[in-house]
C-alpha cells in the first residue's frame, strides 16, 4: 500500500514508515504545502496513494462528496485526535497495523484509526 500524509502529520513520520518499508510521503515531500483537503485527497488519488490525515471531520465531507459523485480514491485513514501528532511511535504503528490489514490497498474505503485505551493502575495509598 502507497500512503500520503496531509500536513496535518508531521512530515518525519513518513521517513519512519518507510524504514518499516511502506511506501509513505509526506505533503512537503511531494511540494504540496498549503494545499487544501480536496486538492490533497485528489492528488492522492492520482497517485494511487492512500491518504492519511487528521482532519477527520473535513476529509470525510470530502469522502461522502467524492461517493456521492461516484469519485473514486485509494483510500484514507483518518486519524482520531486522540493521537497526539508529535508521538510518532503511536502513529507509526497505528498506520503499520492498517496497512498490513490492508495489504491489498484501501480502494474507496475509509478507515478510522482510534488510538487504543490504555488502563493504568492507580497506586493503594
Amino acid at each position: 500500500m502507497k500512503l500520503y500524509l496531509d500536513e496535518g502529520l508531521p512530515p518525519r513520520l513518513a521517513g519512519r514508515l518507510r524504514a518499516r518499508r511502506l511506501a509513505a510521503m509526506s505533503a512537503e515531500e511531494a511540494g504540496n504545502a498549503g494545499l487544501d483537503a480536496r486538492a490533497q485527497l485528489r492528488y492522492a488519488a492520482a497517485k494511487g496513494r492512500a491518504m492519511v490525515t487528521a482532519d477527520v471531520v473535513g476529509v470525510s465531507v470530502l469522502a461522502a462528496a467524492a461517493v456521492a459523485a461516484n469519485e473514486t480514491h485509494a483510500g484514507i485513514i483518518l486519524v482520531s485526535a486522540k493521537f497526539r501528532t508529535d508521538d510518532l511511535g503511536p502513529l507509526e504503528r497505528g498506520i503499520g497495523q492498517v496497512a498490513a490489514r490492508f495489504a491489498g490497498g484501501l480502494d474507496d474505503t475509509v478507515v478510522y484509526l482510534e488510538r487504543p485505551h490504555r488502563l493504568r493502575r492507580r497506586p493503594r495509598r
